[in-house]
């Protein structure tokens, strides 16, 4: 089978699990639910999305898409929607155990590799953060201090 008779086979079948499971009325949402409760905001035979895979979807969106975004209900329905279709082809993906095929091994260690460096990078953020706000008003002074010595260094001409 030829690379573009593959391609068009997968596009057919994403194409179809689309059809299948956008019949999945993920509109019905009701009122919010205190924050202690993880509702269920859609499920089928395979998955569950709960309110807080939700949550840490929104986080993955850019930060100036996020303030508005849950004021579209086609925006929350659509990625309600591709959540459930990718959870699913990965439950898929996982019965089928295509991670030992050797043809997707390499990739998969690749892409866990990548996912290790990113919690990794992010860790170390959060520490670099958290020492940097432990001792705010050292820098603050600092700051402060370095703008005294120059100012005409940190002032932009008039227009």
């Amino acid at each position: 089978m030829s690379s573009t008779s593959r391609n068009l086979r997968a596009v057919a079948i994403i194409g179809l699990a689309i059809a299948h499971l956008a019949t999945v009325d993920v509109s019905a949402q009701g009122s919010p639910i205190p924050s202690g409760d993880d509702p269920v905001l859609v499920e089928n035979s395979a998955v569950t999305i709960r309110r807080s895979d939700y949550q840490r979807e929104l986080e993955r969106l850019p930060p100036e898409v996020r303030p508005g975004f849950s004021n579209s209900e086609k925006r929350v329905n659509d990625l309600i929607r591709r959540m459930l279709i990718e959870r699913t082809l990965a439950a898929q993906a996982r019965a089928e155990k295509l991670e030992t095929r050797p043809e997707n091994a390499a990739r998969f260690a690749t892409e866990l590799e990548r996912l290790y460096a990113q919690l990794k990078v992010a860790e170390i953020e959060a520490v670099a953060a958290a020492s940097f706000d432990a001792k705010r008003s050292q820098w603050e002074a600092r700051a402060r201090e370095i703008y005294q010595i120059d100012r005409a260094k940190y002032s932009t001409p008039d227009r």
